[in-house]
């Protein structure tokens, strides 16, 4: 490099550097850091469409707010006092009382910006579907409370500062984890000593001034202290964190915990490694039990749900933390629905997870086609999935999901059929299919995906760390277009094909009915546990999606099955049933594709040939029975 370019390269470093400082000081001298802050949890689904019915069966998610517990840890060592308010709570609390859930979080926020010790802001952002509440409720506080400065962080935040200075009146975004920049923007406040960091502030003409990006943040942090600033025994009576928490009872009071934050794994859609860092930092196993113990003791929790996006990181460290839970807390239980890396599950790692309480995890395969698989640089292959399986099958009271990906970009039909035939074959109690959703600075993304500007609708129905499940979105949508295949023709489809959105809803669809419901290995299987196992599990989605008659259609032939059930019992069973498919046309239609409604009359549906493919590295064939 020449010596001119070394000199306007450092010109440019000077102004930058001038110009954050200069935004820095406007922001502080504007606004008081020193008065308390105020923590908010946006509405994870959109008040709008929120129903009472849903809400009080607990089928919408009502996590804790975890990130908000360590940034309020966090001032709290920088002598800040905060307040926690959850909005989505507010929302779901409100629908449980049949309460405008979108006049709960404005009186919500009217009632703690009042107080006029609150000096600032900080609002998670950490799913982009919920753009549309963030940017009503940034408009709600500057419309009304113009001298409160808006902090924004979280995943989505990190992912696009710019777009939230352009469309929103945020003052501050904080990139990735925020313990770490917000200690250091205080220290730049008290000592004037300019050493921001993962920080994006706006300049006099509302341009972003970016400060340098480190990675990697505090999670040794105390935040038992800060559970108390919410309504913590309540969120059980509100929602639930998945059917893993709904299987141990709707009342069981529950809780999230992490041990360890970053992924081994380098999955091109994933946005993990770019918010949390390339490694992967593990709090003390005694650390997190002693929490969790906390927990116990003050508020009851009987469940817990890690999440960690790679638990089981160090096998003898995760054995170690599962025992110390098995010494401390007996009787508890606890699932890990963010999934764990499948060619990393040992015997001794199932025993251990077993003996501490575990109900279920989930395993991400993504795709059981070799050529995905690679291309999304996923850390497993179909032989060491296949090797999973088979350590699975000796713990049957230990629910097993596997997570596939529909529609990763440039997805071939025949790719996707790969997938079908893998989960068909896995005999696990659940696969979760996903339609591919693109996160923006992701590997993908940058590549060759492209974001819609319409949120999807069924993510406004159901949230947005959902599964998909069959949701009212895709349930309701009868009017389907010619030139889209639909139920069993969806396998008359040419593999070459790259399926259209609207074509994917309904591979989604038939993928999903036929591994799920119609081929559940609970209706083969001799073993009394995996069929408790599995009515306990469809019980427990019947609760999130109590209008679909396929579910109870199931659980009356597993009863039946089961044959622990009066014959009155059964017959309820069955009434429900056939009245929620005589109330519906969209039912009756998928009732004619699928014949579910023949659970009824104690017969396991039979499927279309078409749709016994097996797994053949993309070429299709037929399963023999």
């Amino acid at each position: 490099m020449s010596i001119k370019a070394i000199s306007t390269k450092s010109t440019e470093i000077k102004e930058i550097e001038n110009r954050l400082k200069t935004s820095f000081k406007h922001i502080t001298d504007s606004y008081d850091f020193t008065k308390t802050a105020l923590l908010v949890q946006i509405p994870q689904v959109d008040p709008e469409f929120v129903e009472h019915k849903i809400a009080i069966k607990r089928g919408y998610f009502a996590y804790l707010p975890q990130s908000l517990f360590y940034l309020a840890a966090q001032l709290r060592e920088l002598g800040v006092k905060s307040k926690i308010l959850d909005l989505n709570y507010e929302v779901l609390n409100a629908a449980t009382e049949e309460k405008d859930p979108n006049l709960s979080w404005k009186n919500s926020l009217r009632k703690s910006l009042n107080d006029e010790s609150i000096g600032f802001a900080c609002i998670s952002f950490m799913f982009e579907p919920t753009r549309n509440q963030l940017e009503d409720i940034i408009s709600f506080i500057k419309s009304n409370w113009p001298s409160v400065a808006i902090l924004v962080g979280g995943v989505a935040a990190s992912s696009d500062p710019e777009l939230i200075f352009t469309r929103t009146d945020a003052n501050i975004v904080f990139l990735n984890e925020g313990e770490g920049p917000l200690k250091a923007f205080y220290e730049a406040i008290n000592t004037n000593h300019l050493s921001l960091y993962n920080v994006v502030l706006k300049d006099f003409e509302g341009n972003p001034v970016w400060a340098d990006i480190k990675f990697g943040g505090e999670i040794n942090l105390d935040i038992r202290n800060e559970f108390s600033k919410i309504p913590f025994e309540r969120y059980c009576k509100v929602g639930s964190l998945n059917n893993f928490s709904r299987l141990c009872g709707l009342d069981t009071p529950y809780a999230t915990v992490i041990s360890r934050r970053g992924c081994r794994a380098r999955c091109t859609f994933c946005s993990v490694r770019n918010f949390n860092g390339m490694h992967v930092r593990t709090r003390p196993s005694v650390s997190v039990v002693d929490e969790m113990v906390f927990l116990n003791d003050k508020f009851g929790v009987k469940h817990f749900e890690w999440l960690d996006d790679d638990l089981i990181y160090d096998e003898e460290e995760a054995i170690n933390l599962f025992n110390e839970i098995s010494r401390r807390l007996p009787g508890i239980t606890w699932a890990a629905n963010n999934g764990v890396i499948a060619r990393f599950i040992t015997p001794n790692i199932m025993q251990a997870m077993e003996d501490s309480g575990c109900v279920g995890f989930g395993v991400g395969l993504e795709s059981g086609n070799p050529e995905t698989l690679k291309k999304i640089k996923k850390p497993i292959t179909i032989k060491k999935f296949n090797e999973f399986c088979e350590i699975a099958k000796a713990y049957p009271r230990i629910f097993k999901i596997v997570f596939l990906i529909l529609g990763l970009p440039d997805e071939r039909f025949i790719q996707m059929l790969d997938s079908y035939a893998v989960a068909r074959k896995s005999d696990l109690d659940w696969t979760s299919y996903f339609l591919y959703q693109p996160l923006k600075n992701t590997e993908s993304y940058v590549s060759y995906a492209i974001m819609d500007d319409e949120t999807d609708e069924s993510i406004k129905l159901r949230g947005t760390t959902m599964n998909f499940n069959p949701n009212r979105s895709s349930l309701k949508s009868s009017d389907i277009e010619d030139k889209i295949y639909n139920g069993y023709d969806i396998f008359d489809l040419d593999g070459d094909t790259i399926p259209s959105k609207e074509q994917l809803r309904e591979i989604w669809f038939t993928f999903n009915y036929v591994t799920n419901f119609l081929r559940h290995p609970a209706l083969f299987s001799e073993s009394d546990v995996c069929v408790r196992n599995a009515i306990s599990w469809f019980r427990a989605l019947s609760e999130a999606y109590a209008e679909n008659p396929i579910i109870d259609c199931l659980i009356y032939y597993l009863e039946k099955k089961l044959n622990e059930k009066s014959s009155v019992e059964l017959e309820s069973i069955r009434t429900l049933a056939v009245g929620k498919i005589r109330n519906s046309k969209h039912y009756q239609k998928r009732d004619k594709q699928f014949s579910f409604s023949s659970f009824l009359d104690g017969k396991i549906p039979s499927i279309d040939k078409r749709a016994e493919v097996t797994f053949n590295h993309g070429a299709i064939q037929v399963i023999s029975s």
